[in-house]
C-alpha cells in the first residue's frame, strides 16, 4: 500500500494556523462533550495525522481530564464494528473515555470487497457506540471522508478538517508557528515609485514539493507545489525527445484549445457567483495602530472572471506611476509614505516598518483623487499583505489579510478608465494571491472560487505575446488553484484544468534559463497527472506522470538540489508502485515497474542523506517503510523462486527496521505500522525461505522488540 504525504507548494500560503485552530476546536469538543459522541477528523498527510492523534492523546491524559487510547484498523478484517466491539470487551475493566480509530487509509489499496465491507460495517457502528460508554474519533483521509459521507452521512455531522503540511518552515524561525513561509514582495507588487533593480530571490527549496509517498497507507496528495515559470517559451528542440526532457505537447492528452476551455470555465464561475452588491463595506481595523482606517469605506469588487493560484517569486518589469499631485497633502507626507514603502520593497519587513508604512498610507486615504486611488490602494493592500505575515496571533493575521483583500477590491471598484493593462493585471494577480491565503484559513470553496476568478481576469490582461513571463506565472497559479479546488469538489474536472494550465505554463518556459523553477513545474504536473490516474486511464496517466517526474529530475539533480531531487524521486517511486498495481499479476511489466519503484525510493533516500534534514519535505522513515513494502510485494510476485526472493525479503527487513527505529525515536504513532510490516516480512521469510532465513533476520532485530515479535510469530 502506498501513502502520499502532502507537501506544501512553493511559496505556499497553506497555514499551519488553520490546523492549530481546528485542533483547538477538536480538543475543546472532546473535553466538553459527554460520552457517546462520534466525530470525524480528516487529514491527508499520514505522519501529520498520527502526530495530531498522539498530541491529542497526550494533552488529554496530561490534563487528567480524559483517558484516551488508539485503535489501528486491521485491514485484513475490515469489519470496523466488530473490531470496535472486540476492543470494548477487552477494555471493559479500564475503558478510556475516548477511542481514536486510525489506519483507515490502508484500505485504499485493498480490494473492493474489503472496502465495501468496511463501509457496510459503519452502519452498525452508530447503534453499537452508546453501549461502549465512550466517544469515538475516526481519522480518515479526504477521499474516504467523501465515501463515508455518501454511505453513512449520520457519521459525518461533525468533521474536523486538517490540512497536510509536512514542509519544514525553516525560513521563518522565530516567527509564530502558524505562519507559512512567505514569498518576498515582487518588485511590481507596488504600483508607485519603482524599487531599485534588485533581482528577486529564488524560491525556497524547502517549500518546493507537492507530495511524498509511502506504501502502507492511503494515496492522497495535498496541494501541489507551484513553481515560477522561466522567462521565455521552450521549443521541442531545446527540450529534446528523451523521457527526461518531454515537452508539454507530448504530455497533453486533454485539450487542443486551452484558452477556449478556460474561458468556458470562466463563464461557469461568472454564472455561479452572484454579482457583488454596490454597497460599501467597512474595513476591519487591526489591533496594532493604523491611523484613520475607519475612515475608508471600500466597495465590493466587480464581477471578475475565475482564476486562482498562489503568488510566486517572479521578476516582472516595474511600472512607474507618478505620485499624486492634485489635492494632495504636503509633499513631505507622501515622501515619508514612499520612503517607508521603498524600505519595505527593498526587504525590510520588520513589524515596526510595516506598521509605520501602513499608518503613513492610511493618513493619505481621505484626500485621494480618483486618478491616484487605484495605485495607492494597491500599495496599501500589499503593505497589509506583508504586515499579516508578521502577526503574532491568528486573529491579527486574518484581519490584515481581509483588509488587504478589501483594499485590492476597492482599487478595482472601479479602476480608473485610464489605468494601464499592466496595472490591472497586477491588481487582479495580487487580489488572487490574497484570496488564496484566505482560502487556506477559512471558507476554502468561497475564496478559491474568488481566487480563480481573479487570476482568470489577470490572464485577460496578460497577453502571451506581450507579457510571456507574467502569462506563464499566472497559468502556474491557475493550475495550483484548480488543484486546490479539486481537493474540495469536482476532483477530476478540476484536475483536468490544473493539468492544462501547468502545460500552458511549460510552453512558455525555458529550462536552460531557469532550470529549478522549470523542474518544480514539471513536478507539479506529475502530481496532477498522478492524481487524475485515480479517476481515469490509470496506466496512460501514470506513464505521463512518470515522464514529468523524469523531466524534473533532469534539472533537479543531486548536485544542485539534493532536497528537491530526493522529493521528486520519492514521488517517482509512488508512481511506479501504482503503475505496477495496474498491470497483470506477476507479469513482467509489473515486476519491472516495482523494480523501478525500488530504485526511485532508494535514490530518494540517498539524496536525502546529502540534504539538510530541515529542507526535506517528506518522512525518510516512511520512505524506508515504502521500500520494504515494495520489496515484499516483488518477492511474492517471484514465488516460488527462493533464490530471487531471498535478497528481496532480507532487504525489506533492513528497511523495516530502519523505519521502526526512526519512528520509535520520534515516538510516532506510525511505529506500530512498521512493527506489523516487520512481522509480516518475517512470516514471508518463514513461508518462502524457511526458518533458518527467518532466524538470521531476527538476529538483526533489537533485543527489546523480540518478545512481542515472537508472540506474534
Amino acid at each position: 500500500m502506498v501513502t502520499v504525504a502532502p507537501v506544501l507548494p512553493i511559496n505556499s500560503q497553506v497555514l499551519p494556523g488553520h490546523n492549530q485552530v481546528v485542533y483547538q476546536q477538536l480538543q475543546a469538543a472532546v473535553q466538553a462533550t459527554p460520552p457517546h459522541q462520534v466525530w470525524m477528523a480528516t487529514c491527508d498527510d499520514l505522519p501529520l495525522q498520527r502526530q495530531l492523534a498522539a498530541t491529542l492523546e497526550e494533552s488529554l491524559q496530561d490534563g487528567a481530564a480524559i483517558a484516551t487510547t488508539q485503535l489501528v484498523l486491521n485491514t485484513e478484517w475490515p469489519d470496523v464494528a466488530q473490531q470496535v466491539q472486540q476492543w470494548g470487551h477487552e477494555t471493559i475493566a479500564a475503558r478510556p473515555s475516548l477511542l481514536q480509530l486510525l489506519g483507515i487509509e490502508q484500505l485504499t489499496y485493498r480490494g473492493s470487497d474489503a472496502q465495501y465491507q468496511f463501509l457496510r460495517s459503519l452502519h452498525q457502528l452508530l447503534p453499537l457506540w452508546p453501549q461502549l460508554d465512550c466517544s469515538l474519533l475516526i481519522w480518515v483521509p479526504r477521499p474516504w471522508l467523501k465515501q463515508i459521507r455518501r454511505e453513512v452521512p449520520q457519521l459525518c455531522t461533525t468533521v474536523f478538517e486538517f490540512m497536510g503540511e509536512p514542509t519544514p518552515i525553516s525560513a521563518i524561525v522565530g516567527q509564530p508557528a502558524y505562519q507559512a513561509a512567505f514569498s518576498p514582495v515582487r518588485r511590481w507588487q507596488f504600483l508607485g515609485k519603482p524599487a531599485p533593480e534588485v533581482p528577486a530571490p529564488p524560491p525556497a527549496d524547502s517549500r518546493s514539493e507537492a507530495f511524498s509517498v509511502q506504501p502502507g497507507s492511503t494515496a492522497v496528495p495535498a496541494v501541489p507545489s507551484e513553481a515560477a515559470p522561466s522567462e521565455a517559451a521552450s521549443s521541442d528542440a531545446e527540450l529534446g525527445t528523451s523521457p527526461a526532457s518531454a515537452t508539454a505537447d507530448e504530455l497533453s492528452p486533454f485539450s487542443d484549445d486551452l484558452w477556449q476551455q478556460l474561458q468556458a470555465d470562466l463563464s461557469e464561475f461568472e454564472q455561479s457567483t452572484p454579482p457583488p452588491s454596490a454597497e460599501t463595506t467597512q474595513p476591519v481595523a487591526p489591533d496594532e495602530p493604523a491611523a484613520k482606517i475607519d475612515e475608508l469605506a471600500l466597495s465590493e469588487p466587480p464581477a471578475t472572471p475565475p482564476a486562482s493560484s498562489i503568488d510566486t517569486v517572479e521578476t516582472s518589469k516595474s511600472t512607474t506611476v507618478s505620485p499624486p499631485i492634485t489635492e494632495m497633502p504636503a509633499p513631505d507626507d507622501w515622501a515619508i509614505a514612499y520612503e517607508l514603502r521603498d524600505r519595505v520593497q527593498a526587504g525590510d519587513h520588520s513589524p515596526a516598518t510595516l506598521a509605520a508604512a501602513v499608518q503613513a498610507y492610511e493618513q493619505q486615504i481621505p484626500q485621494l483623487t480618483a486618478t491616484d486611488r487605484t495605485e495607492v490602494l494597491n500599495d496599501l493592500g500589499s503593505l497589509y499583505w506583508l504586515w499579516a505575515q508578521q502577526a503574532t496571533t491568528v486573529e491579527n493575521y486574518w484581519q490584515r489579510l481581509l483588509r488587504s483583500s478589501e483594499l485590492y477590491e476597492a482599487a478595482l471598484s472601479p479602476a480608473s478608465p485610464h489605468t494601464e493593462i499592466e496595472i490591472l493585471n497586477r491588481l487582479h494577480s495580487n487580489l488572487g494571491s490574497v484570496y488564496s491565503l484566505l482560502a487556506a484559513h477559512q471558507d476554502p470553496l468561497q475564496y478559491l472560487a474568488k481566487a480563480v476568478r481573479a487570476f482568470h481576469r489577470a490572464l485577460q490582461y496578460a497577453p502571451v505575446e506581450v507579457m510571456p513571463e507574467e502569462y506563464a506565472t499566472l497559468q502556474t497559479h491557475l493550475g495550483t488553484a484548480y488543484w486546490s479546488l479539486s481537493q474540495h469538489t469536482q476532483e477530476a474536472h478540476h484536475l483536468h484544468r490544473a493539468i492544462a494550465a501547468y502545460q500552458e505554463a511549460l510552453r512558455q518556459s525555458h529550462p536552460q534559463q531557469q532550470p529549478q523553477p522549470y523542474a518544480q513545474l514539471q513536478n507539479n504536473l506529475g502530481i496532477a497527472l498522478w492524481s487524475l490516474s485515480r479517476h481515469e486511464r490509470p496506466i496512460f496517466l501514470l506513464e505521463q506522470s512518470i515522464q514529468a517526474y523524469q523531466t524534473a529530475l533532469a534539472y533537479r539533480t543531486l548536485e544542485h538540489d539534493p532536497a528537491g531531487c530526493a522529493a521528486t524521486h520519492n514521488n517517482l517511486g509512488t508512481a511506479y508502485w501504482d503503475l505496477g498495481g495496474h498491470y497483470e499479476e506477476r507479469s513482467t511489466e509489473q515486476q519491472q515497474a516495482w523494480q523501478q519503484a525500488i530504485a526511485a525510493y532508494e535514490a530518494a533516500l540517498l539524496a536525502g542523506e546529502q540534504a539538510p534534514a530541515a529542507h526535506l519535505s517528506f518522512d525518510q522513515w516512511a520512505t524506508h517503510h515504502s521500500v520494504g513494502v515494495v520489496y515484499d510485494q516483488l518477492a511474492i510476485a517471484l514465488a516460488p523462486d527462493a533464490t530471487a526472493q531471498q535478497p528481496l525479503l532480507t532487504k525489506a527487513t533492513t528497511h523495516y527496521i530502519k523505519a521502526l527505529t526512526g519512528w520509535q525515536a520520534m515516538e510516532a504513532a506510525t511505529t506500530d505500522t512498521a512493527f506489523q510490516a516487520l512481522v509480516r516480512n518475517l512470516h514471508l521469510q518463514s513461508r518462502y525461505l524457511g526458518m533458518e532465513s527467518q532466524q538470521q533476520s531476527l538476529s538483526q532485530v533489537p533485543v527489546d522488540w523480540l518478545p512481542e515479535i515472537w508472540r506474534q510469530l
